[in-house]
């Protein structure tokens, strides 16, 4: 917990009325031995689980490492935002950005090494009527904000392909995003752009078909960083929030862990910290779970099925941020036709030590997936000043002015503040 958040909390503790929070001290003060039982019983069945497993190199690996074997290796981030407003008449303005950034150096880069790009038409504004009166609003920005993520995936590999210029790049999130099916509106977007686009003429030459198009052209990318994996070039899906999903839980089971055992967990979360936490103990080792391959088709995974019948194959691991505890899990698409389980876990192993390394001290997350989150972000009072301002035509000021140089974007932005004062 940083200084802001302590403060913070504190403020609010400090506004709470006394006989409240007084109360709820107590309260919780006679619940503190059931608590404390709860976590006896939850680490123990942790230990059961590990002893069950541990012998099993294809489910659980201890790992060491140096820093400086992964200090320098090149990297880059892809992130996306968006940011919805409007509303009158059912229309909305859905503000999106997608960014790579590149650390041609790795930890090592300063300077010029550090670059931030804005792919093609990755900067949007995109107006929309949403028939459901605001149901659906926030899914079907989201689908429009992932469309346009997707596209700066073709550009880091082409930067491999043809320019050979190849990284490890960590997007923020999984692969499969959204994860759950697409609104019909996000289907359709997508296939209007897709079919005025060579790689959208590609897909369509083989499907032509509304619903399936993001799907395939979603999953492209990924294989194809997987047959460019020579030049050491990945494309990993970094997925923070674990917290409630199955996926480890389903593969324990069908591992013969028992279901009693795994069930006492609330989700992945929980049995891969504590499972984690029972392999390394007190030495200076790490350990990941995995790598697993997801085939499973489920209610709760059913969205996943239209990309895995496009061809892509999905492994994951699990492991835990050694600054914070945090559990993460880390995604490889792969293309089906790929049978060697050695090169998949050889391949796991480094990424897996790569992301402890560029993990630093005070961060949650891979240095590469935190600058990205930040240089994408779109702010809320940044989109609603934006929206409530320029579209009211004090943009033609800046326009007009005699001081504007196109090619300078913060001559731009200053004019652009000065205007709005005045305003």
């Amino acid at each position: 917990m940083n200084e802001h958040e302590y403060d913070k909390k504190l403020y609010e503790f400090s506004r709470t009325e006394p006989e409240i929070a007084v109360g709820l001290i107590e309260e919780l003060h006679r619940k503190r031995e059931e608590h404390y039982n709860l976590l006896l019983k939850l680490n123990k069945n942790a230990r059961k689980i590990y002893e069950k497993i541990k012998d099993k190199q294809d489910i659980i690996k201890t790992v060491k490492f140096s820093e400086k074997e992964y200090i320098d290796k090149p990297l880059a981030g892809i992130d996306g935002s968006m940011y919805v407003i409007g509303g009158r008449g059912k229309r909305y303005y859905a503000f999106i950005s997608a960014v790579i950034v590149l650390m041609e150096r790795g930890l090592s880069s300063t300077g010029d090494s550090v670059k931030t790009l804005y792919p093609r038409d990755c900067i949007r504004v995109e107006a929309f009527d949403d028939p459901s009166l605001g149901n659906e609003v926030q899914r079907i920005a989201e689908d429009m904000m992932f469309y346009y993520e997707t596209k700066a995936l073709y550009e880091v590999n082409h930067m491999c392909r043809e320019q050979g210029k190849c990284y490890y790049v960590f997007i923020d999130g999984p692969i499969i995003d959204p994860p759950r099916e697409l609104t019909s509106y996000g289907k359709k977007f997508a296939y209007e752009r897709l079919k005025n686009d060579i790689i959208g003429h590609h897909i369509l030459s083989r499907i032509n078909s509304v619903d399936s198009i993001y799907y395939s052209y979603r999953i492209h990318p990924f294989i194809e960083a997987w047959n460019l994996r020579s030049r050491e070039h990945y494309i990993v899906g970094y997925v923070k929030n674990t917290r409630t999903e199955q996926l480890l839980t389903k593969e324990l089971i069908n591992n013969g862990v028992s279901r009693n055992l795994v069930s006492s967990f609330t989700g992945d979360d929980e049995i891969a910290y504590m499972v984690l936490s029972n392999a390394v103990g007190d030495t200076d080792n790490y350990a990941y779970l995995g790598p697993f391959r997801i085939t499973c088709y489920d209610d709760e995974l059913r969205y996943m099925r239209t990309y895995l019948n496009e061809g892509l194959t999905l492994y994951y691991i699990y492991g835990i941020n050694r600054w914070h505890n945090k559990v993460f899990r880390l995604e490889l698409g792969v293309s089906e036709d790929t049978q060697d389980n050695t090169d998949i876990s050889r391949v796991f192993d480094n990424l897996y030590k790569l992301v402890l390394t560029i993990t630093l001290p005070g961060n949650v997350h891979p240095l590469p997936v935190v600058v990205a989150h930040e240089k994408c972000k779109i702010r809320p009072g940044a989109a609603q000043l934006i929206y409530e301002l320029l579209l009211s035509g004090i943009y033609s000021d800046v326009i007009s002015s005699n001081e504007l140089n196109e090619s300078d974007t913060m001559t731009t932005l200053n004019l652009l503040r000065e205007v709005i004062e005045k305003h």
